[in-house]
């Protein structure tokens, strides 16, 4: 579409792909899309009414931020909250549709350039139930040429396209693995990663050795949650070795739609129809129910509801974190709400506990990825401070 006098158009675009991508892109703000997945684990931000263009900031920061949810502070007064906007964070292409209303949110899904000739701000309206907000979005033209209009062939014979840089990977007797999530560089990295505490190598044609986590390659798959399912294995042997581990008979069954059990009717995570393996017996089992923790300030693993810590918990009991809980610490979130999140007493599944000092494993962060990090102290405005791993 022509977005100016000039006779320039917005370069082509499309919604951010699952995976996640980089290079140049905008947010479309649309007060239809009502809700969406949000992203999962989700991660730790300290954010206090914020404006779009900050939740912009912010998303941009993520590689797994497919958009954002905004509610103004209209919106949330008519939930009954405070008069404060809010952003919340959601996996790529999730958005749900549904009617505008006095308490529903404004949906800003991410969008990918193919290619950027020029970028500008372009400053557009977003009609909602209690008004419009004013928004300048980046936005990357292809400019008209002299006192033509704009041609649709790009003025550069050769656009830059962006691709998201691809992981290292080895192969391995005619099999690829990922450095860094499959195999690992050193032996106490993949025992980390390992469901059984134990690691075991494997060569490459040239004679480089890596780790693998597990006893034997059958055994490496670790277990993943999803859409309430929990523990899933790719295999059916890595399953069966989770419920002898578990202190169960060593069986497994299929998961997934097209499977006997028929449930879930479909995943979220593409394919949609894929078949997992799950313990028969042994260790916890979660069919649709299963709540992932969440980190805040370095507190983990912590849950929104009382019941979810108590049933993650190996005693059933659970404490209280927060301005005024039982354990009288954090005496306040970076966040600024007045909340209290709940840590199991004795976290299943091998959790560790953390009071503050969490950090997430310097793998799981990519190269060079900007994150922003609160520097604000109680009492005070909030500032930013740009940390790059």
């Amino acid at each position: 579409r022509e977005v100016g006098a000039s006779g320039a158009f917005e370069a082509p675009h499309e919604l951010m792909p699952l995976q996640g991508a980089n290079g140049p892109h905008t947010y479309l703000g649309d007060s239809s899309l009502v809700s969406c997945d949000l992203i999962d684990p989700y991660p730790t931000i300290a954010q206090w009414n914020p404006t779009v263009a900050e939740a912009v900031e912010i998303c941009s920061s993520l590689p797994s931020c497919g958009g954002f949810l905004y509610t103004t502070a209209d919106a949330a007064v008519a939930q009954g909250g405070a008069n404060l906007a809010l952003a919340e964070y959601c996996r790529p292409q999730s958005f749900s549709s549904g009617t505008a209303s006095a308490t529903s949110s404004i949906g800003f899904p991410r969008y990918i350039y193919e290619s950027c000739d020029l970028e500008i701000k372009l400053q557009t309206a977003v009609p909602h139930f209690h008004g419009s907000l004013s928004v300048s979005r980046g936005t990357c033209v292809r400019p008209g040429r002299g006192l033509t209009t704009h041609r649709d062939r790009s003025p550069k014979p050769k656009g830059q396209r962006y691709r998201p840089q691809p992981r290292k990977t080895v192969e391995v007797s005619g099999f690829e693995y990922k450095v860094g999530s499959d195999v690992y560089r050193s032996e106490a990295q993949a025992v980390a990663g390992s469901a059984d505490g134990l690691a075991h190598t494997m060569q490459t044609s040239s004679g480089v050795e890596y780790f693998m986590p597990g006893t034997t390659h059958e055994l490496a798959a670790q277990p993943i949650a999803l859409d309430g399912y929990f523990p899933l294995y790719a295999t059916e042997v890595a399953a069966q070795w989770a419920s002898t581990r578990g202190g169960g008979n060593g069986h497994a069954q299929q998961v997934g739609p097209t499977t006997s059990y028929g449930l879930p009717a479909r995943w979220t995570l593409e394919p949609g129809a894929q078949v997992y393996h799950m313990p028969l017996d042994g260790p916890a089992l979660y069919f649709g129910d299963y709540v992932a923790p969440i980190a805040v300030d370095g507190y983990f693993p912590l849950y929104e509801q009382l019941a979810d810590a108590k049933r993650m918990s190996l005693d059933g009991q659970a404490q209280s974190h927060g301005p005024g809980s039982s354990t009288g610490h954090p005496t306040w979130w970076t966040t600024g709400q007045q909340v209290l999140y709940y840590m199991p007493s004795l976290p299943s599944g091998g959790l560790e506990t953390y009071f503050g000092n969490y950090l997430p494993r310097l793998e799981d962060i990519p190269l060079y990825e900007t994150v922003l990090v609160s520097t604000a102290r109680q009492n005070t405005t909030h500032d930013w401070a740009a940390v790059t791993y």
